[in-house]
């Protein structure tokens, strides 16, 4: 069959139209119907509900949160946080328009840290975190780097740091994923963006697995910021519990 369309029908530009208008004149309700030979349920992706869940439970304790940039600049990812870039880790912008988006974030906590420099204004004690993907180069991924799903927890009060404050708020987020206290540990770390001493690393039993690292921030990182007071930040992998 073949049909002409006149040049007034400008809404015709696919066979498809036509099978409309002659289904419209035929009468959609005359058209018997037939069940679908594949049938599938929608539902929620998983990360996407633990990510939900996570969101709701930090809320509800009473913490704000925060959505930052995905993009972020060399020295906030790295000599901001007193961090040697290996060149291994971040994915790089090939030609970054502005120096604040030169590379993909490899972690939540710079873009706290930023958030919580620029709005100083707010009332103590600072509760801020972020559930949201960072960028890491990955040579087995088809792209060259894989998303990774993490929580970020920064918390700063005039005259304490709060690492007790974090470390129940850590244990609380243990308690929500149904992690048993006998299926992980901490232990003692360095990081160089955190005191010696007062940093620790979460690790899952028996695997060893590190999934977690939170401490007390260095005081250099808090000039880089622009932040005032002592703060604490945890960092947490969410996707590993999936």
């Amino acid at each position: 069959m073949v049909a002409k369309v006149p040049i007034t029908r400008t809404d015709i530009m696919h066979a498809c139209d036509l099978m409309e208008d002659v289904a419209v004149a035929y009468s959609f309700n005359k058209i018997p119907r037939a069940v679908a030979p594949v049938r599938c349920v929608g539902a929620q992706q998983p990360l996407s509900k633990l990510t939900d869940l996570m969101r709701n439970e930090l809320c509800q304790a009473g913490w704000t949160e925060a959505l930052t940039f995905a993009l972020c600049s060399h020295d906030e990812a790295f000599a901001h946080m007193r961090r040697q870039d290996d060149g291994q880790t971040a994915a790089v912008i090939a030609n970054p328009k502005t120096t604040d988006f030169q590379i993909c974030r490899a972690s939540l906590l710079p873009g706290l840290f930023k958030t919580l420099g620029t709005n100083k204004s707010n009332p103590l004690p600072w509760r801020l975190f972020e559930v949201s993907d960072t960028v890491k180069l990955d040579p087995t991924a088809d792209t060259g780097a894989s998303n990774r799903r993490r929580l970020g927890i920064a918390f700063a009060d005039s005259n304490s740091s709060g690492f007790e404050v974090l470390h129940g708020l850590v244990e609380r987020v243990f308690l929500m994923l149904a992690v048993p206290a006998d299926a992980y540990g901490l232990r003692h770390t360095s990081d160089p963006s955190f005191f010696e001493g007062r940093c620790a690393e979460l690790y899952l039993k028996p695997s060893g697995r590190v999934v977690g690292l939170f401490g007390t921030v260095h005081p250099e990182v808090l000039g880089n910021f622009d932040l005032p007071y002592p703060t604490s930040a945890a960092e947490i992998d969410l996707q590993a519990f999936l």
